[in-house]
């Protein structure tokens, strides 16, 4: 097993563990101003069954570890891992079969474009009912590409993309697993393998076709490898260099925010105390992997437009109409007004896109009080419930309170679980520079996704990797962790 090449500075960690708890509180402040403005006798028990859930985890948690491992050290161990994943896979492919949903707005766009791809129709964003031409640069390509791939193995058959997603998502809880065994050993490891992957918030995004799980398959795993590049001392290092800029290239093909995931990624890695030379070439190599990725889509952009578009061209609408609002109530909401008149201003979408960002910037600086007071009802949006996808898409035999309750009990236990385990964490992040990495990852988007259109999906898989630290620091706290010192 790797090991972390230098511990991090003290005050390093005192930094970045005190933006992570203004995170949580934050987290946990909306949902409380959630629970005090419903005054719904049935969301406070669920939410009184969260704490007590929070409270006893890090208990359950550490007996498992008293009671596995020893088996867990063994070959036995890997071949409970690989089964444990099988049966989450083969749990995903049961829902996918079992339950056709339909696939609307976002998840109808990109079955859309990926149909046109594996067909040969290229690649068109029709904007309905506005009268400008169809966006060819509009969606990021990356998930896009990734279902063409799925149609044109099946021969166009609907199902292959239920299979795709399923794939992703259980790609997705195996890298956030093999992340926690790289900084608390094979039993926490499995542990959130089974804990992610049997959760609701995980299994709901299996039944629609919407890019956050594919981004988290893609991020955890770039993470995974820049962890083992910082680890080795040999050509293997370079290897995963090149290996982890690549799917975090592809990733900001899925999602372009994740650039700035990855480009605190490319600081870390620079971070190793080792020789200046051998820093370097590990940085250029993630870097020149990074954007050997990303530039034959920017040059196919600049080809179809005859300007430079580094991946899509929807992210100034997005931020435009999120931050050009009249009042604080609205900032962050999904605005269509504002859509059209940016687009009515800017037929051409590469220019709308910088228009965009440059418009909405202009309005923050010009009005720094209104986006201070709107943040609050951001934040609130984001973060006070997580029944978003139930309502929009999981449409099966179940009453839509029950899903609506699974998915929540969930999204609360993250931050109390996390808060609890705040001091456990404090000691993770003095001790392991892989999470050092993941925590400055969240602490990093918590502030950005406030710049756009806030709702829960926005946070996944990001939210994601609070509760990945909490369980880490359970089970190094444990006595039994500190005899095998896995990071």
């Amino acid at each position: 097993m790797s090991t972390d090449e230098s511990r991090p500075s003290r005050n390093l960690t005192l930094i970045i563990h005190a933006a992570l708890l203004i995170c949580l509180a934050t987290w946990i402040a909306v949902i409380v101003h959630h629970l005090l403005r419903w005054g719904s006798v049935r969301r406070w028990l669920l939410a009184l069954f969260a704490v007590l859930l929070a409270t006893s985890a890090a208990w359950l948690f550490r007996n498992t570890l008293k009671v596995f491992h020893r088996p867990a050290k063994t070959r036995h161990g890997i071949l409970v891992f690989v089964a444990v994943s099988l049966l989450l896979l083969i749990i995903r492919l049961a829902l996918v079969v079992a339950y056709s949903v339909p696939q609307t707005s976002d998840y109808g766009d990109y079955r859309r474009l990926g149909h046109d791809l594996s067909t040969g129709k290229g690649y068109h964003f029709a904007w309905s009912n506005t009268g400008l031409e169809a966006g060819k640069s509009t969606r990021p390509p990356g998930y896009p590409l990734l279902l063409a791939l799925a149609y044109y193995v099946s021969g166009q058959e609907e199902l292959a993309a239920g299979v795709l997603d399923a794939l992703l998502g259980t790609a997705l809880v195996v890298m956030a697993s093999l992340l926690v065994f790289h900084m608390s050993g094979p039993v926490a490891g499995l542990v959130t393998l089974v804990a992610l992957g049997l959760s609701p918030l995980t299994l709901l995004y299996t039944l629609t076709s919407t890019s956050e799980t594919a981004f988290g398959a893609f991020l955890f795993a770039g993470l995974l490898f820049a962890h083992y590049a910082s680890s080795m001392h040999s050509n293997r290092s370079l290897v995963s260099c090149a290996i982890g800029g690549g799917l975090l290239g592809y990733a900001c093909l899925i999602r372009p925010p994740g650039i700035v995931s990855s480009l605190l990624c490319l600081l870390w890695l620079m971070t190793t105390r080792e020789t200046p030379l051998r820093r370097l070439s590990r940085a250029a190599l993630f870097l020149f992997a990074l954007v050997l990725s990303i530039a034959p889509w920017t040059y196919r952009n600049y080809l179809v437009h005859g300007r430079l578009l580094l991946i899509s061209s929807n992210g100034g609408e997005v931020f435009y109409s999120a931050n050009v609002v009249p009042n604080k109530i609205l900032g962050g909401a999904y605005m269509p007004d504002n859509y059209r008149t940016l687009r009515r201003l800017f037929p051409n979408e590469v220019e709308r896109n910088t228009a965009g960002f440059l418009l909405g910037t202009r309005y923050i600086l010009a009005n720094p009080q209104l986006f201070l007071a709107s943040l609050p009802h951001r934040y609130a949006m984001m973060l006070e419930t997580h029944d978003w996808m139930v309502g929009s898409a999981w449409r099966v035999p179940v009453p839509k309170e029950v899903l609506q309750a699974l998915s929540n009990l969930f999204f609360w236990f993250i931050p109390l679980f996390a808060i609890i385990r705040s001091g456990g964490i404090f000691r993770l992040l003095a001790s392991s520079r892989l999470s050092i990495l993941l925590a400055i990852v969240y602490v990093a988007w918590f502030p950005l996704s406030a710049l756009f259109e806030t709702f829960p999906r926005a946070q996944y898989p990001y939210i994601l990797l609070p509760l990945i630290l909490s369980i880490a620091a359970v089970f190094r706290d444990a006595p039994e962790h500190r005899q095998q010192s896995p990071s």
